[in-house]
């Protein structure tokens, strides 16, 4: 407290009296030293993965270690200039919310682009005597001292921490040291946690897309049942309104099929606002062919903005439902809170399934039952492989950027953040092996799936595969049984061991470790029998031949919530079919299932069988047989 010479005089004199209180709302406990400090703060940032309070925790920890009032995170939004901002303050909450105004001189500051440019922190004594700041900027934060401290990842500069003074400061070594030591394990909690909220986003969506598939084709046709279809897309996105219009054949405008969150009546009048605005909306989207966003940041379409905020909706996408550079019509959805870009490319993606779904009911009406079939699942398989192809970008960058932090050694993480960070790598490898079955779905429905087959010795095969699954899946043991009579089979042993591994992963999720998968092997002299049987719940008769459709899950399965994308037996069934065989499932005698595959001999042929043995290709029992 600096004294005047008046106040000075009238203390002296005992006319006046001083409270004397500490300059920091934080005090620490007797004995605490730096280490203890910092290790105590350490642990608080990286002790949660929601991302919110990753960045809260980070500046309450900064403003505690350091004895401020208050603290701030910064991360640079990775699409636009713009800050994510959050801050703690232990008492002036209002005074704190001066730091959202650094955002506002982005480009003038020559501290934050010290900061962001070159990763240097900046500590600054006295914010009047020093030209890093503007002094426009100066003169609203009203703090004296403020030091900027970056936030360094594997991916660069993401943000930086604010650490403000309301008075003039000097930034002793230790002040220093200690906000140093704080920022790389705040950084990387940061990191953790963006990785994290990517990872339950693209959970989510791949949840959304999965729902979406399994409602359309359990649809006959679907222009009967849009109203449906816009709730439950609205329901599981939740979404507050939504609109479906189709280009009429006859006139070729636009006309409403379905609606939900507008009105109660029947029927919409489209000249009536925020109607009006949403059919100009749609007639753009018609015009460009590609969907548009209104969420006033757009000047073009600004006009159409201002009647849908009086309306209450703060966010408006529009996508078109458009195959092959034909658009049928157009889907809008509304929102009262803020979406992201993230949001309306997931819109964009069900646009197009709906989209082909509403192409393959007009083939059903316009063309024979069988042609227009054909049709479909060309149009589906194409559809999945541009799923694949979209998701595939974001797990690249997922498994890029975990695999990047488990190689920095300098990291020091506890024994618990080593656990979800590789719980975050097992979850984007099994969205990996979801794109890759989807990628295998279309090229088994297009007909196209590649074999690479050669003469393989099946029980070799066979015993490696169930050698590898115990060794991953510790607990669960397989009896086999493998007849060493079984002559050398021209497959692709990579995609057989995929259908015996999935057929075993099966067995396992249903079966308890203390009852043991058997696999059994046959030959019966034209065709080798593979036979995998467990002791799990069975699989009911009349649903027996549709687990092998794709999207296909029991009930109990979902009731249950058991882990699974019912896509594995139906690219099952489609590699044993390229081979020319056969897959079904039979009842277990004393309960169970057992999953049973034929696989015929090939004929022999002069080409592939040259430099084999007969004695290499059948036993000797066999021809003597």
């Amino acid at each position: 407290y600096e004294l005047s010479q008046s106040d000075e005089q009238e203390l002296l004199s005992g006319s006046k009296d001083i409270e004397i209180r500490p300059a920091v709302p934080y005090s620490l406990p007797r004995g605490a030293n730096d280490a203890d400090r910092l290790a105590e703060a350490t642990g608080a940032v990286s002790a949660s993965l929601d991302l919110d309070v990753a960045l809260e925790k980070v500046a309450e920890q900064t403003a505690h270690l350091l004895q401020l009032e208050s603290a701030a995170v910064f991360l640079f939004n990775e699409d636009a200039d713009n800050l994510i901002f959050r801050y703690w303050s232990k008492d002036d909450q209002a005074w704190a919310k001066n730091f959202y105004k650094l955002g506002d001189f982005l480009d003038q500051a020559k501290a934050i682009s010290l900061v962001r440019e070159r990763g240097e922190p900046v500590f600054i004594d006295n914010v009047h005597e020093s030209d890093l700041l503007p002094a426009e900027l100066v003169s609203q934060l009203k703090v004296q001292a403020i030091a900027l401290l970056p936030l360094v990842t594997a991916r660069g500069v993401i943000g930086f921490i604010s650490a403000p003074r309301r008075h003039p400061y000097r930034w002793e070594l230790s002040d220093v040291r200690l906000a140093l030591a704080l920022v790389t394990p705040s950084a990387t909690a940061i990191e953790y946690a963006r990785l994290f909220n990517i990872l339950q986003q693209h959970n989510s969506r791949t949840e959304v897309l999965n729902t979406m598939s399994q409602l359309f084709n359990t649809l006959p046709d679907p222009n009967q049942r849009l109203e449906l279809i816009l709730n439950r897309i609205m329901e599981i996105m939740g979404l507050d309104a939504g609109l479906i219009l189709l280009i009429d054949q006859d006139t070729g405008g636009l006309k409403v099929v379905a609606h939900s969150g507008l009105s109660t009546n029947a029927t919409l009048d489209l000249t009536e606002p925020p109607l009006q605005q949403f059919h100009k909306l749609a007639c753009m989207v018609t015009a460009l062919g590609e969907p548009l966003r209104l969420d006033g940041k757009n000047p073009t379409i600004q006009d159409l903005y201002a009647p849908l905020c009086a309306a209450g909706f703060c966010d408006m996408m529009a996508v078109p439902l458009m195959v092959s550079n034909t658009i049928f019509g157009v889907w809008l959805v509304g929102s009262r809170t803020m979406r992201t870009e993230e949001d309306l490319t997931l819109f964009s993606t069900i646009g197009q399934q709906l989209g082909l779904t509403l192409k393959n009911a007009y083939l059903l009406r316009s063309t024979s039952e069988m042609e227009a079939l054909r049709e479909a699942d060309r149009l589906k398989s194409g559809f999945i492989a541009t799923v694949s192809h979209d998701l595939r970008s974001p797990l690249t960058a997922i498994r890029a950027s975990v695999e990047s932090l488990l190689d920095r050694k300098v990291i020091q993480s506890t024994n618990e953040q080593e656990h979800l960070l590789h719980n975050i790598a097992d979850q984007a490898g099994r969205l990996g092996r979801l794109v890759d079955q989807l990628l295998d779905l279309s090229r088994i429905e297009a007909g196209a799936l590649p074999l690479d087959r050669d003469w393989t010795e099946l029980p070799v095969l066979i015993a490696d595969t169930v050698t590898k699954f115990e060794a991953l899946n510790n607990g669960f043991k397989v009896e086999c049984d493998l007849s060493a009579r079984l002559p050398l089979h021209y497959v692709d042993p990579d995609r057989l061991v995929q259908v015996m591994w999935n057929l075993l992963e099966n067995a396992s999720k249903y079966a308890s470790p203390s009852d043991p998968i058997r696999l059994d092997t046959f030959w019966t002299g034209a065709e080798v029998l593979i036979r995998i049987a467990d002791r799990g719940p069975g699989i009911p008769t009349g649903e027996r031949e549709k687990v092998f459709q794709h999207f296909y899950r029991l009930d109990r399965d979902r009731r249950s919530h058991t882990q699974g994308s019912g896509l594995g037996l139906a690219i099952c069934r489609g590699i044993v079919q390229a081979h020319g065989g056969r897959i079904w499932v039979e009842d277990r005698p004393g309960g169970g299932s057992v999953f049973c595959i034929a696989l015929p001999l090939p004929p022999p042929d002069p080409i592939v069988l040259e430099g084999l043995e007969e004695n290499d290709l059948y036993p000797l029992s066999v021809k003597e047989k």
